[in-house]
């Protein structure tokens, strides 16, 4: 973030709730002092007078092509109107880095229904300029359904880089959509895990036409790659994971066998690309064991595991798997011991709801 070669954090925090009120979040960057265990706090983003609760997972990148990076930031979640009694909280912004000082730009005013975890910066629309795919989430009350939308915003070549009007692509994905030509057609599709979808679970947006003037949002199906592990969290493609040189899925998926008896086992899983046509499912294989959600409450539910992130932890020349228990208060490594085989080690515990 500063220019000096080394990788800086980049930290958003929700602060500390207390009771029933949802605290102001803040974002900061720490930048690498004389190595990986020395962090000094290099600049204040926003702090709590910002007003953007739950700040979630960034994407730094320079949006303006003035050679520095900015950060989009999505925000909200659905502990703000959990109970019906605070108001919604979602919002997606990114902050401009105008020469050590942060301008913000809004895309979705704070306070939307729709809450945002995450973006993807992609060219839908072959115009040269990045846009920008998310998903919009919304937890029902006591009435009504819960809902997920796939949406872009176009990208401009103005001050505020973004159009603010929503694009939707259709119902479906979630939290962390990634961009990815799953059908080898050469154009980028969408694959995500899907957690405030009925019946969903993990499915993949087809990208069939692209924008027109008669279809500004371009034309995409839903496919659904599997129904049966439940709502989850993360999915993430990944070539090579047994070493083969085939290309997976793997996939975090988000219940509560505590809770409700009923939910599928929670566990990471590893999906195989089908062969014969795209609407087939997705052979799975679960490659975790022993997760368990605590039973949590209506007021703070819990589900597991959580976000997971894949490479090389103990350098032995293959991938692991790195995930958040999350409602397993837990801190998984998944050792890839033999090619698909895998142990899981729980390496640190009381840790709760984990990102990075």
């Amino acid at each position: 973030m500063n220019g000096d070669g080394r990788l800086d954090l980049v930290v958003s925090s929700f602060g500390t709730i207390s009771g029933i009120t949802m605290p102001n979040g803040t974002l900061k960057i720490y930048t690498q002092g004389a190595d990986v265990r020395t962090w000094e706090l290099d600049s204040t983003v926003f702090d709590e007078s910002a007003g953007i609760k739950f700040p979630n997972r960034t994407t730094v990148h320079d949006l303006d092509g003035d050679g520095d990076l900015d950060i989009i930031l999505p925000a909200g979640f659905l502990a703000c109107t959990m109970g019906g009694m605070g108001s919604a909280c979602g919002g997606l912004m990114w902050f401009e880095n105008a020469g050590g000082q942060w301008v913000r730009h809004d895309l979705v005013d704070t306070g939307s229904a729709l809450f945002y975890h995450g973006a993807a910066l992609t060219d839908v629309d072959g115009d040269g300029l990045l846009d920008l795919v998310t998903t919009g989430e919304e937890k029902a009350g006591f009435v009504g359904s819960d809902r997920a939308v796939s949406q872009w915003f176009r990208g401009e070549d103005t001050a505020g880089r973004f159009s603010t009007t929503p694009l939707e692509i259709g119902d479906g994905m979630g939290s962390f959509p990634r961009m990815f030509d799953v059908d080898d057609d050469g154009d980028l599709d969408i694959v995500s895990a899907e957690y405030f979808v009925a019946g969903g679970a993990v499915a993949w947006f087809e990208r069939e036409a692209a924008p027109d003037a008669q279809n500004p949002a371009g034309t995409w199906n839903r496919h659904v790659i599997n129904t049966d592990v439940g709502p989850s969290i993360e999915a993430l493609m990944v070539d090579d994971l047994y070493g083969d040189g085939a290309r997976r899925l793997v996939v975090s998926n988000h219940s509560n066998t505590t809770a409700n008896a009923g939910d599928p086992e929670s566990a990471i899983y590893v999906f195989d690309l089908p062969e014969n046509g795209q609407d087939a499912l997705w052979n799975k294989t679960k490659i975790s064991c022993g997760i368990v959600s605590r039973a949590g409450s209506m007021f703070a539910p819990q589900a597991a595991p959580g976000i997971f992130a894949v490479g090389d932890i103990d350098g032995d020349g293959d991938l692991d798997v790195l995930a958040s228990g999350d409602g397993d208060d837990h801190l998984y490594w998944l050792e890839q011991v033999t090619a698909g085989t895998f142990a899981t080690h729980a390496i640190e515990e009381g840790f709760g709801q984990a990102g990075g």
